[in-house]
């Protein structure tokens, strides 16, 4: 027998729901657009499956932002076209070839005009891209130093922006700097935050042990959610 197709709203989602010869409620989310599909046995009642879902509503949540926070990657061609992330705002890459001069200029909110020398390498391009990163992170950053310094009860003597293969940030304890990797500027602004408090609360306790982690619940109890997504970044 031909498969059932519907569709069911639970809590503000939109469910594909298929009934077919399966004896089990099966869940999958389409990484390309979010949708959320179930299988489910064909004589299952609407009722139980909307209960089954429902169960299962917090997961599905979870899951549809872990794939919306994901970035898009910049194009390497940098080409007039390109979506461009910046925390939590997009942009449609615009090049415009000038004589004399190359900067990125911010048009609108939705246009990032990126001005360069007419035949201009791919590498100029993105030296240009990440200095307009740096520049904004750097706008950024102080912005939530000034706002957890009195929340954590530790003053920051000095912070950088820079470019690491490995971490989203590190901490010098003894002298009170924090690096933030120039790489978060591609991810949403709560991903930034969440590492400036990372290392912030390095200044109260140096390694990764449970108390470490009780700091974080009691400054932000959501991050453990932000640290497993920007675990699964593909750098």
């Amino acid at each position: 027998m031909n498969q059932i197709n519907s569709t069911l709203l639970v809590d503000g989602v939109n469910i594909h729901v298929i009934r077919k010869d399966v004896k089990n409620i099966n869940f999958s989310i389409r990484t390309s657009d979010s949708r959320v599909r179930v299988s489910a046995p064909r004589n299952i009642s609407n009722h139980d499956l909307y209960l089954a879902i429902s169960a299962r509503a917090d997961w599905i949540r979870d899951k549809i932002r872990l794939i919306q926070a994901r970035p898009i990657k910049v194009n390497c061609s940098y080409q007039s076209g390109d979506k461009i992330n910046y925390l939590d705002q997009q942009y449609v890459l615009k090049l415009k070839e000038q004589s004399n001069f190359t900067k990125v200029v911010e048009r609108d909110s939705d246009i990032l005009e990126m001005h360069v020398l007419p035949e201009c390498a791919e590498e100029i391009k993105e030296k240009l891209l990440y200095e307009w990163y740096r520049a904004k992170l750097k706008e950024q950053i102080p912005v939530y130093i000034e706002k957890w310094q009195p929340i954590i009860g530790k003053q920051v003597a000095n912070w950088g922006v820079k470019r690491m293969k490995t971490r989203w940030g590190s901490c010098n304890i003894s002298k009170k700097r924090i690096w933030i990797n120039l790489e978060l500027a591609k991810h949403p602004k709560a991903c930034l935050e969440y590492v400036v408090v990372h290392e912030m609360t390095h200044l109260l306790e140096h390694s990764h042990n449970a108390r470490f982690k009780c700091l974080l619940d009691k400054f932000m109890p959501d991050w453990r959610r932000i640290d497993k997504e920007l675990k699964h970044v593909d750098r």
